[in-house]
């Protein structure tokens, strides 16, 4: 009876310093961001992310863990923390997703391994998504990025045209991909179809519900129009 009644009291011990400790690492940490600490703001955020209760919890911290360490220009301790989270398997395909797109970006930026990159697209294309969320354009975006860098421009046409047709694209995503798109026709020297997505992402652009910068598309269409 005695030993049962020190396993309860552990285990209420644990739980009352976890909630002590986790919403105060939250605390400290939003504190020294916003007080422009990036180094001791990673350090709490990193400590938070070690005491969450679960993975949406986790999950929740990683996009500003993320910008601090690119921030700070720490792109090995990234690697490493992306690598270690993708071994997670509490996270779901949604939450798996992100982190793949993440890392690809990672190795667009600084490292320039865009062969690595793209691995880790082909892998996130394969973790389902709805359709027209963010973290599904991202995949595609950074894939039609590294295609057009490497002046592939059909793969960036193959790749992006589908995503026109979801209904749910958000109209900043819908001016994205209608840009790469025309761009890459006008490289190939179809300008007629690269002046017609320049018109489809300038209507789009205008219906962004907040504070947009379309004129690049004002840009191409004036100069195909002359």
């Amino acid at each position: 009876m005695m030993k049962i009644s020190l396993i309860v009291l552990c285990s209420v011990l644990t739980a009352s310093l976890w909630a002590q400790s986790y919403p105060e690492e939250l605390r400290q940490a939003s504190a020294a961001y916003k007080a422009g600490k990036s180094e001791l703001a990673l350090e709490h955020y990193s400590k938070a992310h070690r005491l969450a209760p679960d993975a949406k919890a986790r999950f929740s911290l990683l996009p500003v863990q993320i910008t601090l360490y690119m921030k700070l220009k720490k792109a090995a301790e990234l690697e490493a923390f992306l690598a270690k989270e993708r071994r997670d398997e509490s996270y779901n395909d949604m939450q798996l997703r992100y982190l793949l797109n993440r890392h690809a970006m990672l190795h667009v930026w600084p490292k320039r391994d865009t062969r690595y990159a793209m691995t880790l697209l082909q892998m996130a294309r394969m973790l389902p998504a709805e359709k027209g969320t963010n973290f599904y354009f991202e995949t595609y975006q950074l894939l039609a990025d590294l295609y057009y860098g490497q002046k592939k421009y059909d793969y960036v046409i193959y790749y992006m045209e589908p995503l026109l047709k979801e209904p749910k694209l958000h109209p900043s995503n819908r001016y994205k991909t209608c840009m790469v798109i025309g761009r890459s026709y006008l490289a190939k020297g179809d300008k007629a179809n690269a002046l017609k997505y320049f018109r489809e992402a300038l209507e789009a652009g205008k219906k962004v519900p907040y504070k947009y910068n379309y004129s690049e598309a004002e840009k191409y269409i004036k100069g195909l129009t002359k």
